[in-house]
């Protein structure tokens, strides 16, 4: 799933919660519920840079609009467990089969089943997903 996917699910469930830990941990839950829903991922290294710089830009624009310290941790917490997989990427060896590092967020060492999808059905579930969580946040509130 894209980082700006997982940021914005975790933005909108942080926002709800008591307090920017919780918004965090909120933020974790989501991503390994979302990576169970069918999508698409990276085919090459530079879309996941630009997802990755898009999602900075639109975290710091976000919190320079005000948003609240919630929102923002619960962003972090949804987007942060990618980076062991882009370290994986960049690192092959030391996360290859015989290397000493191993992924360990559980939709991504196999613990929980990670849903695929191809391009673009795999952009629209994310998209979707992100349509649902907003009106069921709005019709909680």
């Amino acid at each position: 799933m894209y980082c700006i996917t997982h940021f914005i699910a975790g933005a909108i469930v942080g926002a709800a919660t008591p307090g920017p830990a919780g918004a965090a941990v909120a933020g974790l839950v989501t991503h390994a519920v979302l990576d169970r829903v069918p999508h698409s991922d990276y085919s090459r290294a530079a879309q996941g840079v630009l997802d990755v710089a898009v999602t900075g830009l639109f975290a710091f624009c976000i919190l320079m609009a005000g948003a609240d310290v919630r929102a923002i941790a619960g962003g972090l917490g949804g987007a942060l467990p990618d980076l062991e997989v882009a370290a994986a990427f960049l690192f092959p060896k030391a996360y290859g089969p015989h290397g000493p590092l191993r992924l360990l967020f559980p939709s991504h060492n196999g613990l929980v089943r990670h849903g695929r999808l191809a391009f673009p059905w795999g952009a629209f579930t994310q998209i979707l997903a992100i349509a649902g969580l907003a009106v069921l946040f709005l019709w909680v509130l």
